[in-house]
């Protein structure tokens, strides 16, 4: 739309904001087990713990402080911390991490399950992550059970893993 003032020369257009171009992908989902902080967390916050972050700074801000681990939470294990540090060091932008009760249940993958459901429904997730995975002895056991090798009979598992 175009408008003219009572002034020569002057003309005010208004255009509509530009279209973003920039689809957003790559927002991961990351599921890993609670550790209690010290002093331990009071039993008041619940799991699954769903949380948004945008930085690695906020990240690390969140559960640390410049003094150490900031008392009185839920804190991510080990392989769930180094996950997200990979995450924002490797260009990642967005991300949701759950924190879930690794003693919510005897089996460890069912616990997982737990933080998985939290995190179906969040809608923006594409990608999900459970680096605690890495370091289940059931895990561990139900892939070597079903991948003997034929000709004699030695289990063979393949694990993919990448440092940060």
């Amino acid at each position: 739309m175009a408008s003219s003032f009572n002034r020569p020369g002057v003309v005010v257009e208004s255009f509509p904001p530009p279209v973003d171009a920039a689809f957003r992908t790559g927002v991961a989902g990351f599921v890993g087990p609670a550790v209690a902080g010290l002093p331990p967390v009071p039993p008041g916050p619940a799991l699954p713990q769903t949380l948004l972050f945008t930085s690695w700074p906020d990240f690390a801000d969140t559960f640390r402080d410049g003094n150490g681990w900031l008392p009185g939470i839920w804190l991510p294990g080990e392989l769930l911390w180094a996950a997200v540090q990979g995450f924002f060091v490797n260009g990642g932008t967005r991300c949701w991490v759950v924190l879930y009760d690794k003693n919510a249940s005897a089996d460890p993958l069912a616990a997982v399950d737990i933080g998985v459901t939290a995190l179906a429904a969040i809608d923006d997730v594409d990608l999900v992550c459970a680096p605690s995975l890495l370091d289940s002895d059931s895990l561990t056991a139900q892939s070597s059970s079903g991948c003997s090798n034929s000709w004699s009979g030695a289990p063979r598992t393949a694990v993919a893993t990448t440092g940060f």
